[in-house]
């Protein structure tokens, strides 16, 4: 069989790899958009852990205002940057925080080994483990939260209660997750994949 004989079996394989390769693709993001991850209930009056995924001051203070309110019993602030203080960190969520420094010091959490959302949902797993919490309310951005979603349904324990607080871009108040560009989902989308190869590569 010559080269020209065989070029339609070649154009034809080619077809069926890109074909079944967006048939994946799609499968993947349809999965990945139609969950709508769990919100903290009014109901629920007080949780284990309230965990920040660190990235803005706005994710900082909703986690800061659950611990104040005292629904819930321990902040943990996952991946922090390792050269900032827990005095720096406690200072940016209110002045008064870094005067009760002391106090907060036994609730508040500050692990700052992570350095993304894959590294950060599995220090949050082994935190979870020590404490032996049982009930979790994730905080973080409302473009990032589909994302985290589905990297802590593939890591943490399938016993664990978990909820989400989402926290529009720009703003430190908790509300309605906002339409997001679909330039921004589809960035969040490949960063999942991503996440999800390396995880199931390295881990």
């Amino acid at each position: 069989m010559n080269k020209k004989q065989n070029l339609p079996l070649i154009l034809a394989s080619l077809v069926f790899v890109v074909l079944l390769t967006g048939d994946l693709l799609l499968w993947f993001y349809l999965d990945y958009r139609r969950v709508e991850p769990p919100r903290l209930p009014a109901t629920v009056h007080k949780v284990d852990a309230a965990a920040v995924l660190a990235g803005g001051p706005g994710r900082l203070r909703q986690g800061y205002d659950l611990l104040r309110q005292e629904r819930t019993n321990f902040l943990l602030i996952i991946g922090a940057n390792p050269r900032s203080r827990s005095r720096d960190i406690l200072t940016t969520l209110a002045p008064a925080a870094a005067k009760e420094e002391k106090q907060l010091s036994r609730q508040v959490i500050i692990e700052n080994r992570s350095y993304n959302t894959l590294t950060n949902i599995l220090a949050l797993r082994d935190l979870c483990r020590e404490h032996n919490f049982h009930s979790l309310v994730i905080v973080t951005s409302t473009f990032h939260l589909k994302r985290a979603y589905h990297l802590c349904k593939k890591i943490l324990p399938p016993q664990l209660k978990v909820y989400y607080q989402p926290i529009p871009p720009k703003s430190g108040v908790n509300s309605a997750v906002p339409e997001i560009p679909l330039t921004l989902r589809i960035k969040e989308f490949i960063k999942y994949l991503n996440a999800r190869l390396h995880l199931a590569v390295c881990y």
